[in-house]
């Protein structure tokens, strides 16, 4: 089963999801409010606790989760695109809504799992190279010695993922 976890503003029938959903019919796609964090989580570690999940798909904010959950659950990871720290966003978008200061203590014990974990499961990233919201530069050097494939593609990588679905045919197969 692979279980992909969307981006900010988005929802869980964005085309990315639609896509995938094409695919195969092996996935769960969530639709989560990513600025609230916990329940996000609750929702996500919900959702590991009752299926049998061999691969997280995170897109943009959804890629900072699945990181985590990665991490956590011992699964293999797909990032499209991944905003690795919130941080740097954070302050850009209106959380009103929220306890700012939640989000943010949240946010950072997430960071600190992750920098205390290393990877020691398959894990592949996507890069568009005209991203305008991830600098691809920085989270390449993160994931120095991890697979990661270069697209000439925006953010929302959507033409970049469907050339990877199809040039990697046996993904779906590989992790179901």
């Amino acid at each position: 089963m692979i279980l992909f976890v969307h981006g900010f503003n988005s929802s869980g029938q964005c085309e990315k999801c639609l896509l995938l959903q094409s695919k195969t019919n092996q996935s769960i796609i969530p639709s989560l409010d990513l600025l609230n964090v916990s329940l996000a989580l609750e929702k996500l570690e919900n959702t590991l606790k009752q299926n049998r999940v061999d691969i997280i798909i995170g897109a943009s904010l959804g890629g900072f989760y699945a990181h985590y959950l990665c991490k956590k659950y011992d699964k293999k990871l797909l990032l499209i695109n991944p905003v690795l720290n919130p941080l740097d966003y954070i302050q850009k978008v209106n959380t009103e809504a929220f306890d700012k200061k939640e989000i943010i203590t949240k946010i950072k014990m997430i960071l600190t799992f992750n920098e205390k974990h290393h990877f020691t499961q398959d894990v592949e990233v996507l890069f568009g190279l005209d991203d305008d919201v991830v600098d691809y530069k920085k989270s390449r050097d993160i994931f120095k010695g991890i697979s990661c494939k270069f697209y000439k593609d925006d953010h929302r990588l959507l033409s970049g993922f469907k050339d990877y679905l199809e040039q990697n045919n046996n993904l779906l197969l590989k992790y179901l």
